[in-house]
């Protein structure tokens, strides 16, 4: 069976559609709060999880994505469930090689020799 998570904060608050969701019967929800709107993004998951597990539904699970960044990460890592890789992480400058790693292996099968 597909997972369904539900984008929340599209019609209502986070709360209230992340209880919604639950009800439905879908795996998880993702806060949909515009940036200038976020505020403390750590309070806002946790009313998001606090709602739907005083219902009855502690299964659902919470995915923070969209214009994540490492401090966001840092800050909410034990109240989301999951991170989407924003943009923030999956556009920053690539480190370089180690040295190492840069050095070409070599490897023997029988008589020859590889590199």
């Amino acid at each position: 069976m597909p997972h369904a998570f539900v984008l929340c904060d599209t019609v209502y608050d986070e709360r209230v559609e992340s209880v919604r969701a639950a009800a439905m019967g879908c795996d998880g929800v993702r806060p949909d709060t515009p940036r200038f709107r976020r505020g403390n993004m750590r309070s806002i998951i946790e009313e998001m999880r606090w709602e739907p597990d005083a219902r009855g539904h502690s299964d659902v699970k919470i995915l923070l994505s969209g214009g994540v960044t490492r401090e966001d990460v840092l800050a909410c890592r034990d109240v989301a469930d999951a991170f989407g890789a924003g943009g923030a992480i999956a556009n920053a400058p690539p480190l370089p090689a180690p040295r190492a790693c840069r050095m070409r292996a070599r490897r023997s099968v029988g008589n020859n020799h590889f590199i």
